[in-house]
């Protein structure tokens, strides 16, 4: 060994090293990848390289191949690292101050000289990755840093992932994530190699809980990958979110935090009378963060918890901000003394006192075994609950206490992986993880009565309309249909075998597994019983307008439970090439298999009806995934990157679950003929109602049901810019082009009303004018053709010397879908989306579309006192609207709707050509020239003749600005530091109380131009007044004013 002469190559190693995608979904570590040459261009052989992890002292020796190339995987994320070239013939080298990041492979050429020289070529892009956010393709990774600096005000990773250009983050409750257009259902979320989306897709904010699953302490580093061109990546159709979890060191470590929200540090939003509406709300998030060593190099440990206390906010009923002047404080008293005057029941009233609250708690062990094998394991146990205010967001509708409902959440899982080095050019993973979920959906009518309570609905005021359509003012009370008997378990055990085997230039990939998902669902709505009531006297008399009623068939909703399990078996093979220093191609294919168990029993009577058996499910359907990626250095300050490849996973188990719950012979719906509707009780299931076995509607899989998929293609360019003395070098400027096409996309078809007389419309659609003598609803999953989205993204950075960090970005997204699968039963899929035809739907402008996004991330640290770091950092977006559609009033009615598709009016309408179209005729004084004072301000003229598209219009554009300051201050002891912070949510309110807005897209996102009946007689359209005169959009009063989180931190 030639006497060593250390190259102490620091922060430029943490800047300049090359990146590639490795595989993202559910990674749990770091490599580093090079090849070593002599100054004379020559492979290097018999030479090691040793990679060190400095905090735990870990450390891992290879030998360079023939071709002068080795591989270290497996690593910890982050470091640093310190690698070490040690050769017998030439120099050695020493790299320190290295830095990982998650799911990537650091690319690095090193040429070592027999003289006093050195050289380090690197390939990849963003120089400043590792410290603000690496971007690889439309992806990037968030680290420590990254994740302190950040706003943050809910302490939700998806304020630290928001980040990316790509990410939109919805204002509304349920703090839905859509990336570049697509279902945020779509997404998948690991952690720690566990799985945390929301399997069972209950849920729109895509997690497992109600809140993000996971305490921001706990996290070393999250990354977002949207075009993961290689084998290994799947269980998505959005994107990839994966985030890693922090481990102890030899040294030390831990945190302390708590901050503090409330009404006292907002401000006072006015509501669209410009009147002050008070806020009411404290919230406090308080945790603490510990990790250490338990045997030094050897055993680390390291645990985190974080406590929440979130008092719920109402924005519905008089004096909120958004009061519905249909509605006055006296009604509802009018209508609480009914309820407890003759039904005995308590319905509540407006909530208040009311909390989500949270804990988060996670404990890691690290175990150095030896130098060629490293494990880790997780436990993790998340409980969370949301309070649900049902039927309070629609204008037309308000429910009292008694129909909301809380969902208690709540995940444990547990993981282990086992890094294995068996040769220098052989390693492995095995991972093995148990994750179990479940979600309970508790009413408040059964708090606040001793006995179980249906649902009641009474129309209030003076309306044509019955209480289940869309513009009738209703107050609602009892327990939520859906929540009769609604309670969800399931547990998943995932157990993956992956391998690297070097070979020559070569890195050959490999990989099988299998996941199983086991799940018990009770889903039986209706089983109390429904009642509707056409006026409040009505509901004071006792006397009924209509009455719904399921069960199962025994009379128990337990009965009715169904339990099956999910399995996919999954394996895949890559070869990535290292073809020179400057270009590497990777090719591959992934399989996937899906098989299931469980019971559906056969229907007769669907069989009868429909020819084929109601008994299809997923197994046996399979998929293969073909990929391929390249990375091309073009020069020194140029990267190009991209690739092809086919891609599925996302689609919710509750799709699927459907067919198990709703085989129509155990849960059924009553025949409600014989019930006195003159003598309603709540109380009670109605009595004369009759339960048929095998008379239900049924939810069934298409024979020929094909696994949804997509095709992606993608290209980035990556260019190091000097942008002159000003502005300084090192810009990363970066530009994305990616386009998809959808495969076999899911829709919903209502198989009943294809037995039934239909016509066809004066527009050509299709109408339903007959259904039969039992009004059924058999809904079937099966495919269509798919959508397509084009994304174009934009984006510069800087970190400057100074402290400062700077990073602007731009996307652009064209995005069309099929259907909605906004939902989880099926018939609410089938039946509320926005669409001419719902048995014949076409690919429309998708309703997570953002078609323009800014963002900003700003940042300077400074020490304003000396040895105390100070931060402020600015985070900002501007996005144009979610998209709405124009659609009927009265549709539902005039196109034939069923019992089980109510409030479903979201046809959209044909647009005359004059009024001299004789597709339309209008009633009650209505004219078309009316109408077309609408069409002219709506720029729907130019579909005359046709049926408006849907979502052609869009809400208004919303931005954000938040702000954080934090300061460091002196311990208690020698390296013990305290941190001040301070965050400002939504500053342009602070700065300017008519600005930063927020202005929710209601869940329905459509918007009523006109009423319509059908006369199948003349086959024309009868028009009449019915439009609306605002978008289907609420205000958020709290969201919408600024509002201050102090905390403080000590850590050590």
């Amino acid at each position: 060994m030639n006497t060593p002469r250390l190259s102490l190559i620091t922060g430029a190693v943490v800047l300049a090293l090359g990146l590639s995608t490795s595989a993202m979904a559910a990674d749990t570590s770091s490599s580093i990848r090079g090849q070593i040459l002599s100054n004379s261009g020559s492979p290097v052989t018999g030479a090691t390289v040793t990679v060190i992890h400095i905090p735990t002292g870990s450390k891992k020796t290879v030998k360079l191949n023939e071709s002068g190339v080795f591989s270290a995987s497996g690593l910890r994320v982050g470091g640093p690292y310190k690698v070490i070239v040690d050769s017998n013939i030439y120099q050695d080298k020493t790299l320190e101050n290295i830095f990982l990041q998650l799911g990537q492979t650091s690319q690095v050429s090193i040429e070592l000289g027999s003289e006093e020289m050195e050289r380090i070529s690197v390939s990849g892009s963003s120089r400043h990755a590792l410290i603000h956010g690496a971007k690889n393709g439309m992806g990037s990774v968030y680290g420590a840093d990254d994740i302190n600096r950040a706003p943050a005000f809910d302490r939700d990773l998806k304020d630290i992932i928001r980040q990316n250009p790509l990410v939109n983050i919805s204002d509304s409750d349920s703090n839905e994530m859509s990336v570049g257009g697509v279902n945020p259902r779509f997404n998948s979320l690991s952690i720690d190699g566990v799985k945390q989306n929301d399997d069972f897709g209950l849920s729109a904010n895509g997690y497992p809980t109600n809140g993000s699953p996971i305490s921001l302490l706990s996290i070393a580093q999250v990354a977002i990958d949207i075009t993961p061109f290689n084998a290994k990546a799947s269980g998505f159709t959005g994107a990839s979110i994966n985030a890693v979890t922090k481990s102890g060191t030899n040294e030390l470590f831990g945190e302390l935090f708590y901050d503090y929200s409330s009404d006292s540090l907002a401000g006072t939003p006015k509501n669209e009378d410009g009147e002050d509406i008070n806020l009411d709300f404290t919230r406090k998030n308080y945790g603490m963060a510990l990790g250490g060593k338990i045997i030094e190099d050897e055993l680390f440990f390291f645990v985190s918890y974080e406590e929440s206390k979130s008092p719920f906010v109402n924005n519905f009923g008089p004096g909120t901000a958004n009061p519905k002047d249909w509605l006055t404080s006296d009604t509802i008293t009018e209508v609480q003394n009914i309820a407890s005057e003759v039904y005995g029941v308590n319905a509540g009233g407006i909530a208040d006192g009311l909390s989500n609250d949270s804990e988060k708690l996670i404990v890691k062990l690290d175990w150095n075994i030896n130098d060629d094998h490293r494990a880790a394991f997780t436990y993790q146990n998340t409980q969370d609950n949301s309070v649900r205010d049902q039927h309070t967001s629609s204008r037309n509708q308000f429910g009292l206490l008694s129909n909301w409902y809380n969902v208690d959440a709540s995940v444990e899982s547990y993981a282990l992986q086992l890094y294995s080095y068996w040769t220098d050019e052989l390693s492995t993973q095995l991972s093995v993880s148990f994750k179990d979920v479940e979600n309970k959906q508790g009413s408040f009518s059964d708090v606040l009565n001793d006995k179980k309570i249906g649902q009641a609905c009474i129309t209030i005021g003076e309306s044509d309309e019955r209480c289940s359509d869309r513009d009738s003012n209703s107050i609602w009370l009892g327990t939520d249909a859906y929540r009769h008997a609604n309670q969800l378990t399931n547990d998943t055990l995932a157990i993956d075998f992956d391998g690297e085997y070097l070979l020559e230039e070569h890195v050959l990939s490999f990989g099988v597994g299998i996941e199983k998902t086991n799940v018990f669902n009770q889903f039986v709505p209706f089983s109390r019983g429904e009642w509707l009531f056409d006026s409040v006297e009505d509901f004071k008399n006792q006397n009924a307008e209509r009455v719904s009623y399921s069960n199962a068939y025994t009379g128990n909703a337990n009965d009715a439970a169904a339990e099956f399990s999910l399995s996919n078996f999954h394996l895949f093979v890559e070869d990535k090439w290292q073809i020179n220093d400057e270009l590497w191609v990777n090719a591959g294919v992934r399989y996937e298999r899906i098989s299931t168990s469980g019971t559906i029993r056969e229907n007769e009577a669907f069989v009868g009806l429909y020819g084929f058996s109601n008994t299809n499910s997923l197994d046996g359907k399979d998929i293969f995934l073909p990929r391929f990626g390249f990375n091309w250095s073009v020069q020194d300050d140029l990267t190009l990157s991209g690739g092809i490849g086919r891609y599925y996973g996302g689609t919710p188990n509750v799709w699927i679950s459907n067919v198990y719950s709703n085989d129509g012979q155990i849960n059924v719906r009553a025949n409600v003929n014989d019930v006195d509707l003159t003598n309603a009780d709540i109380t009670q299931p109605p009595a004369g109602a009759t339960l048929t076995p095998g008379d239900g509607d049924v939810d069934a899989i298409d024979p020929n049901f094909e696994l949804p998929s997509e095709w992606r293609v993608g290209l980035t360019a990556n260019y190091t810019a000097d942008l002159g003395p000003y502005l300084g070098t090192g810009w990363d400027l970066e530009t994305s082009f990616m386009y998809v096409e959808e495969k076999d996309a899911v829709r919903w078809k209502e198989l009943y009303r294809t037995t039934q007389e239909s016509v066809v419309g004066p527009d050509g659609r299709v109408i339903p004018v007959g259904t039969g003598s039992r009004d059924r609803a058999d809904a079937m999953v099966t495919n269509g053709e798919g959508g397509k989205r084009k994304i174009f993204t934009l984006s510069a950075a800087k970190a400057f010397d100074n402290g400062l960090y700077f990073n602007v970005s731009y996307a652009n997204t064209d995005a069309t879908s099929l259907a909605g699968g906004t939902s989880s039963t099926s018939n609410s899929n089938f039946s509320k989306y926005n669409t001419a035809d719902r048995n014949n739907p076409q690919v429309g402008t998708s309703r997570y579309e953002i078609e323009h996004s800014f963002k900003l991330n700003l940042s300077y640290n400074i020490e304003l006192f000396e040895g105390y770091n100070s931060t402020f950092s600015l985070q900002g977006e501007r996005s144009s609207g979610r998209p709405y559609s124009w659609v009927y009033d009265g549709g539902s009615n005039a196109f034939g709707g069923q019992n089980n598709y109510t409030r479903a009016d979201m046809f959209l309408p044909y647009i005359p050509t004059g009024a001299d179209d004789a597709a339309v005729t209008y009633a009650d004084g209505y004219s078309y020239e009316q109408l077309k004072t609408v069409l002219d301000a709506s720029g729907l003229t130019k579909y005359a003749g046709g049926i408006a598209p849907r979502n052609t219009e869009t809400g208004p554009w919303n931005s954000r600005l938040d702000f954080k300051y934090s300061q460091e201050v002196p311990g208690f002891m020698e390296g013990h530091k305290g941190v001040l912070f301070v965050s400002v949510k939504n500053v342009l309110n602070l700065i300017d109380s008519s600005a930063g807005k927020v202005n929710v897209t209601n869940f329905t996102n459509a918007r009523e131009l006109v009423d319509i009946n059908y006369d199948q007689d003349t086959n024309t359209y009868e028009y009449s007044e019915g439009f609306r005169d605002s978008a289907p959009t609420y205000y958020d009063a709290e969201r919408s004013s600024w509002r201050i989180k102090v905390g403080v931190s000590y850590k050590f």
